[in-house]
């Protein structure tokens, strides 16, 4: 056998040696004792009812029958304004990951109503 053949014969033996000594207390800490299991309790909430309307004008009938069937007037006016594209997109999202009902038709109208209340509620 060649001496090169030899050494690398070695250098895998040592290398094989090396993996096992290092993975034994990876393979000990795998067969530990598993953790408690989690305990789930059922709780009960109560939000408060909110019967605020949005302000009138073009597109308050679109945000009151779709915005309020998950949020409060109060709480989409809070929110920082939005440009017009913007909330296009918050409409689009509401849509494509929370099943909003809002008929793609009336984004345009939804999105113009949204801009301008929030921009007054913000005082702009």
């Amino acid at each position: 056998m060649s001496k090169k053949m030899n050494l690398l014969r070695r250098a895998g033996a040592l290398a094989l040696l090396g993996m096992g000594a290092l993975g034994a207390p990876a393979l000990h800490a795998q067969t530990a004792a598993p953790a408690a299991p989690v305990q789930w309790t059922a709780v009960d909430i109560e939000l408060p009812v909110g019967d605020a309307l949005f302000p009138q004008g073009e597109g308050a009938q679109t945000a009151n029958g779709y915005c309020l069937m998950c949020h409060s007037t109060d709480m989409v006016l809070a929110q920082p304004p939005l440009t017009q594209a913007q909330w296009l997109g918050e409409i689009e999202k509401m849509r494509k990951f929370f099943g909003a009902p809002i008929p793609a038709d009336q984004d345009g109208a939804l999105a113009r109503y949204l801009t301008g209340v929030s921009q007054s509620a913000a005082g702009k």
